[in-house]
């Protein structure tokens, strides 16, 4: 028995008022409504108002055809209508294809509605690039009309053609349309589509044919033809601000998903009462008839059905947003900014915790993996182009050059190039060797590990700063013993990520030989100006067998990074004035450390701090 049009509708808009997106439920219900009132004769319809409205449709597809079309076409239709109903179920039941392109309709991806984006994204523009207000009563034909003495359509949104090179010209979108010339930019450089890529944000066409004659104004024509069409198919026209922000907020969750439940199926009113034995056989007999669905019709893998939760919409949210962008004016660079979606990438901090041993990934860089050494050919590769003459020619000599005598010019000119070569080749040697030992230090503090000093390291704290003090001739002036190191210095405990008590931290640097090479000792201070915390470093020292491989700079980097932990604004030190490798170490551009010459360090202590508590 062929199916009722009327019963088909009522399934479809019950199927569409179940899917899983607000924005896609509205959209599904009017595109299913204006279609069937294009296939209902005029006589069956409700009230004139809907008549004469549906007749006045601008979309030919939702216009109400001819009895005599309409009859034709009912039995194809009816059929793509179950098809399209079994679509929308699959969508419900969680099939990620079906539900993706569920959404991709909705939000003007795909389908009818990404062309009626594409119409507001067409109109020229009331404020263009560099804050310029456009004319509204501007007349006559687009520079690319008047050149090919054509009114097409689509010649309006070109420029005229530039020379980019010899032999083509460049066509780009006019100033009047910058909001279209963004997205498309943006679009190119960020490789982003649906299936196959933009090729450019502009034309690019031959200036002559292949007869090396002028291009025919024919074919120049429809070559911007092929392209603006090409372009169109492939852009993904922009979302209302509104629209692509709902997005964004139910993606990071912040705004709530708006998920239907389906409903149950009604139940029969004064229906006979059922005994016990009877609902026992009937559930018995339920669980064992064959009309259920096999795995075979289930199926697995990435494509079987997903349960539709506020996580997976989540996901779906973030590949949509992906595809979806958004117009901003920005007032600084006076022009059109567009905005595309992004990947989540972070992880929830409930989720994640730090690790406690940090040999696990000791070795490895920012994004977890090994660093590589630079190829060979990473030197300048002016280093190796031979010497040229003053036109910029490679100099030739005749093979008997070097037989002639010295004061021979041929000879002299021989001679000169020899000088420049070899000079080339010392300071290639040279580089490549400063690049190797570059390439070493990177490799051993990236290989090396940092961690906060516990209670067991008091000993080799106290090492380390009785080798400081003889390095800076001070070696009898080190009071410090083990019991008040563990008395006054905050250690870290790795079970729980906490510190105990103390009034300064200490940092060490773990060679990979395991050999403890460093330490940065540090306490925190306050600044007024700022109001926000800093960190003074107390001690910086690397063992002598152990520099020259970056563990300085490691330590240095390690503490501004606890300096960002806290919010903090500022890492001071102070350096001894006849440590002059140090101080160029400190001022380089690695370090970026500035001295002050307006300050002069003040001290009180001995006797002198006595006197001064008791006066």
């Amino acid at each position: 028995m062929p199916v009722q049009p009327v019963h088909l509708l009522r399934a479809l808009l019950r199927e569409a008022s179940y899917l899983p997106d607000a924005t896609a439920r509205t959209y599904f219900r009017r595109y299913i409504v204006h279609r069937y009132k294009a296939y209902q004769p005029t006589q069956n319809a409700t009230a004139a108002l809907h008549v004469h409205a549906v007749d006045k449709y601008r979309h030919r597809s939702f216009k109400r055809r001819q009895t005599a079309i309409i009859n034709e076409r009912t039995r194809p239709l009816l059929r793509r209508g179950l098809k399209s109903l079994n679509f929308l179920r699959r969508a419900n039941q969680g099939e990620i294809p079906c539900l993706q392109k569920v959404l991709f309709f909705a939000y003007g991806r795909m389908g009818r509605r990404k062309y009626a984006l594409l119409e507001n994204i067409l109109k020229p523009d009331r404020i263009m690039d560099g804050g310029a207000i456009a004319a509204s009563n501007e007349a006559g034909p687009a520079p690319l009309q008047k050149l090919y003495c054509s009114n097409k359509r689509y010649l309006q949104y070109f420029d005229a053609p530039k020379a980019a090179t010899k032999t083509h010209h460049t066509i780009k979108i006019s100033s009047r349309y910058s909001r279209l010339r963004a997205v498309l930019r943006t679009q190119h450089e960020k490789a982003i589509s649906m299936n196959r890529g933009l090729k450019s944000s502009a034309l690019k066409t031959p200036i002559n044919n292949s007869w090396e004659r002028p291009m025919p104004i024919k074919r120049a024509c429809n070559n911007v033809r092929r392209w603006y069409a090409e372009t169109m198919t492939r852009m993904l026209p922009p979302l209302p601000t509104e629209e692509w922000d709902n997005i964004y907020a139910m993606m990071v969750g912040d705004r709530k998903i708006g998920l239907v439940k389906r409903r149950g199926r009604g139940t029969a009113l004064n229906a006979d009462p059922v005994t016990e034995d009877e609902l026992f056989a009937s559930t018995v007999e339920k669980g064992i008839a064959l009309d259920k669905p096999s795995k075979a019709d289930k199926p697995a893998g990435i494509q079987r059905p997903h349960a539709i939760t506020t996580r997976f919409m989540q996901r779906m949210y973030t590949k949509l947003l992906m595809l979806c962008c958004k117009l901003e004016w920005d007032d600084d660079q006076k022009r059109w900014k567009a905005i595309w979606g992004e990947a989540m990438k972070t992880i929830k901090p409930s989720l994640y915790n730090t690790p406690t041993d940090e040999m696990l990934f000791a070795g490895v860089d920012a994004t977890g993996r090994i660093p590589r050494a630079p190829k060979k050919h990473a030197l300048a590769k002016s280093l190796h182009v031979q010497p040229r003459n003053s036109e910029g020619e490679y100099m030739r000599f005749p093979f008997f050059a070097e037989q002639l005598p010295e004061d021979n010019p041929i000879r002299k000119e021989l001679d000169e190039w020899k000088r420049k070569r070899a000079a080339a080749a010392a300071r290639a040697k040279k580089q490549k060797a400063e690049l190797g030992n570059i390439t070493t230090t990177k490799m051993a503090s990236s290989n090396a590990t940092v961690r906060h000093a516990s209670r067991e390291d008091v000993p080799t704290i106290l090492a380390l700063i009785q080798e400081l003090a003889l390095y800076e001739k001070a070696s009898d002036k080190v009071d410090s013993t083990e019991e008040i190191l563990t008395r006054t210095l905050a250690h870290h405990d790795p079970s729980t990520s906490t510190f105990s008590e103390g009034f300064a931290r200490t940092l060490l640097l773990t060679d990979p030989d395991g050999t403890v090479a460093g330490m940065a000792l540090y306490f925190y201070n306050y600044s007024t100006w700022t109001g926000v915390p800093g960190i003074y470093l107390e001690d910086l020292f690397v063992k002598e067998n152990y520099r020259k491989k970056g563990y300085g700079k490691r330590l240095l980097k390690e503490l501004a990074g606890e300096v960002l932990k806290v919010g903090g604004k500022r890492l001071e030190w102070s350096c001894l004035t006849w440590n002059e490798p140090s101080l160029q170490f400190y001022q380089s551009e690695a370090v970026g450390a500035q001295t002050k010459d307006a300050w002069v360090g003040l001290r009180v202590e001995g006797d002198a701090l006595g006197k001064l508590a008791r006066s």
